[in-house]
């Protein structure tokens, strides 16, 4: 590190890392960090300024790796026995391993403000992060001939996160044996996915990593309401949501445009401080996201499970008569075409306050 008259301050490092459930080739990696820092509040021109006790000016940037969740041997060609071969035990290529098999890798960027005023009555922080995660491991498809249908496990996709990150506070209240200090705090986080393997989609139901998307967009058949004129279910048979289909087998998987990952979250704290006691309330909230609800056919099944699972109440809202309008089909014992099956149906906002901790 060095630090020149506390104005000044640059830090930096570097490592090399090596472990063995990577690919005999690319065992070792290097990795770095640098990091800068301008104490504004430090210089003449800013010191005369009583009402500013704090002013930072920060950034930084590096790359560190992953070995988390890589198998023991996933980089060795292995085999596996208990085989049956007509009849006679035997063994077979179990893995065709990867001897470049090697680190997951993020490289961070951030660049902060930090600030306090009036003695410190109003202070707060403002972050900016971009970072990218490359070589991140998935299994890469191979030819059926070459007797492993499972594919190779291999370093092909990027990730890219940025976003912003802003806290402020204050003590609005500050006496001889009292004090209130709040705080408010907001991230917004996007993430997208840089690249993959042959630019070729990946399911990770019910996800489907593309290039392009948000890495947690759903990837289901869309829900297109019920039918007035009979109650029948209906879906929108493509991605373009032009035609619709009472028939289920009919319609196709789409990205949906809804991601499980919040846009928006935070907290506003409130800390009180009455002589030696002190009280805390945190509120955490949660916005722009959409949760898959996995019950959500058992319990709203339109009479597939009468019987053999309680209904929610929105089951009382099914379609009755012509012209009715709603978001449940026509209930008949033991199902209406298949309008319990998995789709967007089921999707809900996932927004969200509560109070987190006291």
């Amino acid at each position: 590190d060095i630090n020149f008259k506390n104005k000044y301050v640059l830090s930096g490092s570097f490592r090399r890392d090596g472990s063995s459930v990577f690919g005999v080739n690319n065992r070792y990696g290097n990795f770095f960090s640098v990091g800068a820092t301008w104490n504004i509040n430090e210089e003449d021109f800013i010191k005369n300024i009583t009402w500013i006790n704090l002013l930072k000016l920060r950034a930084s940037y590096g790359s560190n790796g992953n070995s988390l969740g890589f198998g023991n041997y996933q980089a060795l060609a292995t085999y596996g026995y208990g085989y049956n071969y007509t009849g006679i035990p035997g063994s077979a290529p179990s893995n065709i391993g990867n001897p470049n098999l090697t680190w997951e890798k993020n490289k961070p960027f951030d660049v902060g403000v930090d600030f306090s005023v009036f003695k410190d009555r109003l202070f707060g922080t403002i972050d900016y992060y971009n970072r990218v995660t490359s070589d991140l491991l998935a299994n890469t498809t191979l030819s059926p001939t070459s007797g492993f249908p499972g594919g190779q496990l291999s370093n092909v996709g990027s990730v890219k996160n940025e976003g912003i990150e802003i806290t402020l506070g204050g003590k609005p209240v500050v006496t001889k044996n009292f004090s209130w200090t709040v705080s408010f705090n907001f991230a917004h986080n996007k993430n997208r996915v840089e690249s993959l393997f042959q630019n070729k989609s990946i399911s990770s139901s019910p996800f489907y990593y593309t290039v392009g998307h948000d890495l947690q967009e759903f990837y289901l058949r869309q829900w297109a309401g019920v039918d007035p004129s009979n109650g029948d279910p209906n879906w929108y048979t493509d991605a373009t949501k032009k035609t619709k289909t009472n028939n289920y087998s009919a319609t196709q998987l789409a990205l949906t445009g809804y991601s499980a990952a919040p846009k928006y979250y935070g907290s506003l704290n409130n800390t009180f401080v009455y002589k030696n006691f002190s009280l805390d309330a945190q509120l955490f909230y949660n916005y722009g996201n959409y949760l898959f609800d996995q019950w959500g056919a058992y319990l709203n099944s339109d009479g597939a499970y009468y019987g053999a699972f309680n209904q929610l109440n929105t089951q009382l809202k099914a379609w009755k008569n012509p012209g009715d309008v709603t978001n449940v089909p026509k209930i008949i014992y033991g199902g209406n075409k298949n309008g319990f099956r998995t789709s967007t149906r089921y999707i809900y906002k996932g927004d969200y306050v509560r109070l987190r901790n006291i």
